[in-house]
């Protein structure tokens, strides 16, 4: 029943439950709420973290940098999950991390799918070398911006995965 209620399973009379399936425009108002509260938590992230925890990110992008160039999609799909979910417990805000827990659920697959996008690997593990650099130099307003645009960068990649999928495309 909760995950009915939170819209990942669909249940129907007399049939068994199955995987709710978003519509576009229900993963493009994801990804613009999305967008601003991950901007938020790398906001938060520069501002509460200590120097150590900003290494650990170092070394996870490091390792997210090895699994890109060789080509590893699931290693680093659930390697750069993890990275978020670093950053979004160190950001300190409980209600931010579990809104984001909720819509990341709603978008796995297509997230998923996004980085098996030719050329999407390079571009995701660019930019998180990117967001770190802010992280390093304590600028959260880069941070956040740069958050923001790769979350972007998600959507464009999800919607060309969208449009390769649809019917006549």
């Amino acid at each position: 029943m909760l995950l009915e209620q939170e819209g990942l399973v669909e249940m129907r009379a007399r049939r068994r439950p199955r995987v709710a399936e978003s519509t576009w425009p229900e993963v493009q108002e994801i990804y613009q709420v999305r967008q601003n509260l991950l901007a938020l938590g790398a906001r938060l992230f520069v501002q509460h973290a200590a120097d150590d925890e900003i290494g650990e990110v170092g070394r996870r992008v490091t390792e997210l940098r090895r699994m890109a160039d060789a080509g590893q999609v699931d290693a680093y799909f659930w390697a750069h999950v993890d990275v978020q979910e670093f950053i979004m417990q160190i950001a300190g805000n409980s209600i931010l991390k579990q809104i984001l827990d909720s819509l990341a659920l709603r978008t796995l697959v297509l997230r998923h799918r996004s980085l098996s996008q030719p050329g999407r690997l390079r571009e995701s593990v660019e930019d998180q070398e990117r967001m770190y650099r802010a992280y390093v130099d304590r600028d959260p307003d880069l941070a956040a911006a740069l958050m923001a645009g790769s979350t972007l960068s998600a959507l464009r990649a999800i919607e060309r995965s969208h449009l390769e999928r649809a019917p006549g495309a």
